[in-house]
């Protein structure tokens, strides 16, 4: 892809998501890996973007390698003791200093927050484990954070936090990852793995996975291990008013970047309702200088008429557009003549061409008219018409067209196609 091209298509998510919050989490693995420093590269071009980033680490490989045996695991939550605990606090600060550095060597200004911005308790497992050190957050200050965002500064957490007497806990990283960002009203939170995301059982990437359906995949098998809390963390989140959770691969370079910046992002985007990730709707006045830039386009590549903007503009009630993820990438207009209705300027950005969204486009302009109570509907095409007759059209004569489409195709080798409602 050409660098003009691949910046007009980067472009709308750009100002989509400069001045939103995003929070990432890394494991305690994606610290130790070389695609790391790549990480921290990608978190400057963003940060440089406007967009405002939170970090929250883990540090479960390096926990266990310090410990001289396995922690006891409730629920897959480490139950910390006091001795754990004095490794922890020994260790931690260490990584979370790691990544402050690797990230000011990127010029960014990143700052270690102290823990009195959070609430914690003590993580209740149960009368048989009275004494430990695995805490649970219940608050967070989120406008101490947001001040600081403002203020250009990368907040850094890790999972050693204490509460106001000063007794130090160790709180699962994904957890906190979850209470910060429900906090901060983020726009995502992205979880780095050491996978590319949801995998289905022929081992292909689930792209979008909507909170209804996380319970069926996870009966199906396809969701196992440390995929399924991690799921879970991200269904507390986008009932806590997280707009979109991810799962991206940390192994794999420009994941970050390609899940933010790209349609089909790199990894699994886990949302509310899918319908309004992707779904057709009416037109509004804001919606012109895109969905003009969609038609101008498809005239260039030979797809349809020249239309002017006034025309455009003038006749923008009768469109509809089609949109992923807030970003329009087709659109259809629907005009009446009495009891017959014309569909026209069905068009779709290049690189969705054969992703079947005029077939959508069509259809829903055809439910609208049959509701209206129309009884049949036309296209006029300067195309072959094999895309028509497969949606059930065929080709009618031009003098069955309302008089003034009749004039304005004379002379010309277009073709019309009728389909009865």
């Amino acid at each position: 892809m050409k660098t003009p091209t691949l910046l007009r298509e980067v472009l709308p998510y750009i100002r989509k998501f400069s001045g939103k919050i995003i929070v990432l989490k890394f494991s305690g693995k994606n610290l130790e890996e070389e695609n790391f420093e790549n990480i921290m590269a990608d978190i400057s071009v963003i940060h440089a973007l406007g967009i405002r980033v939170v970090l929250v680490h883990g540090a479960g490989p390096q926990i266990e390698a310090s410990l001289p045996q396995h922690s006891l695991k409730i629920n897959g939550v480490r139950m910390t003791t006091s001795a754990e605990m004095e490794v922890i606090q020994s260790l931690l600060p260490n990584l979370t200093h790691s990544i402050s550095t690797h990230l000011r060597e990127w010029k960014l200004s990143p700052v270690i927050f102290p823990s009195k911005i959070f609430r914690v308790i003590q993580k209740d497992f149960g009368k048989d484990y009275p004494h430990h050190h695995t805490g649970e957050i219940t608050k967070v200050s989120g406008p101490t954070l947001i001040s600081a965002l403002e203020d250009g500064l990368i907040p850094i957490f890790s999972p050693l936090v204490s509460d106001e007497n000063g007794y130090f806990f160790n709180v699962n990283a994904d957890e906190l990852a979850v209470e910060i960002a429900v906090a901060l009203k983020a726009k995502k939170l992205i979880f780095f793995s050491d996978v590319q995301g949801i995998l289905d059982l022929s081992g292909n990437l689930i792209s979008v996975v909507s909170l209804k359906k996380i319970s069926e995949l996870q009966e199906q098998k396809v969701i196992s291990g440390g995929m399924i809390p991690k799921l879970h963390a991200c269904q507390r989140a986008i009932t806590g008013g997280v707009k979109r959770c991810h799962i991206v691969n940390g192994l794999q370079d420009g994941a970050l970047l390609t899940e933010l910046f790209t349609r089909d992002g790199s990894g699994t985007m886990i949302l509310e309702d899918p319908n309004v990730y992707q779904h057709v709707r009416m037109a509004h006045r804001d919606d012109f200088g895109v969905l003009y830039r969609i038609l101008e386009e498809n005239v260039r590549d030979g797809y349809l008429r020249y239309r002017s903007r006034e025309e455009v503009k003038e006749h923008l009630h009768e469109y509809f557009v089609f949109e992923i993820d807030e970003q329009i990438v087709g659109c259809v207009s629907l005009r009446y003549f009495g009891e017959i209705a014309e569909v026209g300027a069905l068009a779709t950005i290049s690189h969705f061409r054969t992703q079947g969204i005029a077939k959508i486009l069509l259809e829903k302009v055809e439910q609208k008219a049959k509701e209206s109570g129309i009884k049949s509907i036309f296209a006029v095409t300067i195309l072959t018409g094999q895309f028509f007759d497969i949606a059930g059209y065929q080709e009618i004569p031009r003098d069955t067209l309302p008089l003034s489409r009749q004039k304005d195709i004379q002379g010309t080798s277009k073709k019309v196609y009728g389909k009865n409602l």
